[in-house]
């Protein structure tokens, strides 16, 4: 990154004389050489219920000088982990552009429909200084269990009373499964 300007000179011998001849020096106009550096990270919830949404969320951040155009984020899914289905996609037409210094995220809500570990890389292809290049992030991981309600413990104390004396009921309740539970009631059947 910097500037630079080229200096040119001609050297010649003169046909009729012989003698060596030279030029002025000529300078070019300043040229600006701009770094070309971006980068790509993604982002999720830890945990999801099998059938619960989520957002996916691939983030681009142009370090660079010059702008990135063209932008289409991506993410890879690994083989063999649970399967989504896409609900809604950021929007790429027109090809996004990301100017120097900027940061744009893009987002992919999905259901998760199957358990499992899932494992998606981030990406994004850009054109920046006539240079079109794909850029991986690191792996992001999403836990896509069920919810298994367990009650571990359910005792009344004391464990003799008399009609209309109180009585106190302690309840632990536990998730043994590998799935967020969400709104979770007792009650008395």
């Amino acid at each position: 990154e910097g500037s630079l300007a080229f200096t040119v000179s001609a050297f010649g011998t003169d046909a009729s004389s012989g003698r060596a001849i030279a030029s002025s020096p000529a300078v070019t106009n300043t040229v600006t050489v701009s770094s070309g550096t971006f980068f790509v990270a993604g982002s999720a919830t830890a945990f999801v219920a099998v059938g619960g949404t989520f957002d996916l969320h691939v983030t681009v951040t142009n370090a660079g000088s010059a702008t990135l155009y063209n932008v289409v984020p991506a993410f890879v899914l690994a083989s063999g982990g649970p399967s989504i289905t896409v609900l809604s996609a950021p929007r790429l037409i027109p090809a996004p552009t990301i100017p120097p210094g900027g940061t744009r995220t893009f987002t992919w809500t999905v259901r998760a429909m199957t358990p499992g570990v899932l494992v998606f890389t981030p990406s994004v292809t850009g054109s920046m200084c006539v240079l079109k290049r794909t850029v991986k992030g690191p792996s992001v991981t999403v836990i896509v269990g069920r919810a298994l309600l367990t009650i571990p413990s359910f005792v009344a104390t004391p464990p003799t009373v008399c009609a209309g004396q109180p009585l106190r009921l302690d309840l632990i309740l536990s998730n043994a499964g590998d799935g967020n539970a969400a709104g979770v009631a007792a009650g008395m059947p």
